[in-house]
């Protein structure tokens, strides 16, 4: 008896390891707060106290790595390593839509954060219409060079030597010249696993089902092309999935995550409120070092936090 939830708890770990980003109804479990991936390490610990369970204290030790990397839980970075001759600043935003009345004190915001790259997803009106008139961003930045294709914007001080967009239309690579080394950015928007337009048990299933489907060939673009990439690469964008939900594993398998050099415990990045629950943005990247990871709060012009990183060539 003692045993019986330990065993319960563990085979459902193994279970979500098994089944997140392979299975398209598993979807349905995954897109939640990342705290709640805490609960099963707290219920074991409660359990086994409550029994006096001494052999099950190793099912919570079991537990500890899966809950460290679904609920996205990371020890802060203390020190973070002085900026060199060849650093560079990325910030990275979906910035939700424009055209909103407030675009002056967005590109004021946009400027402070004195970045050498920007890349910005949604650059796209209210209803959904990409916006193709950089006029106002250049004015800004002048002396940078604005690339934009759909909705997916990247501005850079440095020359930009070549720029594509993917045949998924979700992925925007620019290579820009930095310092004399070609350096591949990746703008990235992965589409929603999930939306609220069902009406029926039916259509919410068959809705989870399409989006998995759609985002498949999406994830498999990026990991094709950045990972057979000969240049340091840059990665960074909104892809709509958190770490429980298993997409992410072969990206943050051949990639760095610059998140481990965040002050935050949880890097949440996107949520209805200045309290973001879920981290679906992220900055990953190759041939390149992260010297910093800051989290910036954009909640004045969009539902998700900015990152603000530094990387050494």
């Amino acid at each position: 008896m003692k045993q019986k939830l330990n065993i319960f708890v563990l085979a459902g770990m193994i279970m979500h390891s098994v089944m997140a980003g392979r299975f398209w109804l598993w979807n349905v479990f995954s897109f939640l707060p990342s705290a709640l991936f805490v609960l099963p390490l707290i219920v074991l610990i409660v359990w086994n106290i409550r029994w006096k369970n001494t052999c099950g204290m190793l099912f919570v030790l079991a537990a500890v790595p899966f809950t460290f990397f679904y609920a996205d839980i990371q020890l802060p970075s203390l020190f973070n390593p002085s900026h060199s001759d060849s650093s560079i600043t990325v910030f990275n935003l979906n910035t939700e839509y424009w055209e909103t009345g407030h675009e002056k004190e967005f590109l004021e915001f946009l400027k402070n954060q004195q970045a050498d790259v920007y890349q910005l997803q949604e650059f796209w009106t209210p209803d959904g219409t990409p916006l193709t008139d950089t006029y106002a961003i250049k004015a800004v930045f002048p002396g940078y060079d604005v690339i934009n294709d759909g909705e997916l914007l990247t501005i850079s001080r440095f020359p930009v030597l070549h720029s594509s967009l993917s045949d998924t239309k979700k992925i925007l690579r620019t290579d820009i010249d930095v310092h004399g080394n070609t350096v591949s950015f990746y703008n990235v928007h992965i589409t929603p696993p999930i939306d609220t337009t069902f009406s029926s048990a039916f259509t919410f299933l068959s809705m989870i089902k399409e989006k998995f489907t759609r985002r498949l060939p999406q994830f498999s673009a990026l990991q094709q092309d950045a990972t057979a990439n000969i240049h340091p690469v840059y990665i960074s964008g909104d892809f709509n999935t958190t770490k429980s939900m298993g997409d992410m594993i072969p990206l943050l398998r051949n990639f760095e995550d610059s998140s481990h050099k965040s002050s935050s415990i949880i890097p949440h990045t996107w949520g209805f409120t200045k309290q973001k629950i879920l981290r679906i943005d992220y900055n990953l990247v190759k041939g390149m070092k992260v010297l910093r990871h800051q989290s910036i709060n954009a909640s004045n012009f969009s539902d998700h936090n900015g990152q603000r990183v530094t990387v050494s060539l």
